[in-house]
């Protein structure tokens, strides 16, 4: 009933879903596909993950807020339970961020590393280099999968 009423006040829903979510700068989709030309999972496929340092975002004129939405492109991947985005913060920590679709809990593992969020969406902060970080958090997950 709600939505009846808005549409007959001639709002335009397309209009409206294309400026909330189709509003990508040219650096943006190009951090994109930086990022998943370097998609990588296990062997069981059970996790898969991106990496973006700071070299990916100079070169693409971006900053650390457009990698936002990066990591549920990556969480689309079939029969891949859980996602990963490994991102490297201007003082060369790194930022983790965690989805799953169901089966893990992203937010129990996150607090394993002084994390949290949600079952389906977590994340946690690193004081260590992003290649360090990465090999203890996808040694650790790989052992509870």
């Amino acid at each position: 009933m709600v939505v009846s009423k808005l549409l007959s006040t001639g709002i335009k829903p397309h209009i409206i879903s294309q400026n909330i979510y189709n509003r990508k700068t040219f650096g943006e989709l190009k951090l994109l596909g930086f990022a998943l030309a370097n998609l990588e999972t296990d062997e069981a496929n059970f996790a898969s993950w991106v990496t973006i340092d700071r070299k990916m975002l100079e070169k693409t004129n971006t900053v650390d807020e457009d990698t936002e939405g990066i990591i549920d492109m990556v969480s689309t991947l079939k029969d891949s339970e859980v996602s990963i985005l490994f991102r490297e913060t201007d003082n060369g920590y790194t930022k983790v961020s965690l989805r799953s679709k169901g089966h893990f809990d992203v937010n129990q593992f996150a607090s394993g590393f002084n994390g949290g969020g949600h079952p389906n969406a977590a994340g946690c902060f690193c004081k260590e280099n992003i290649n360090n970080v990465k090999s203890e958090i996808l040694s650790a997950l790989l052992k509870k999968k």
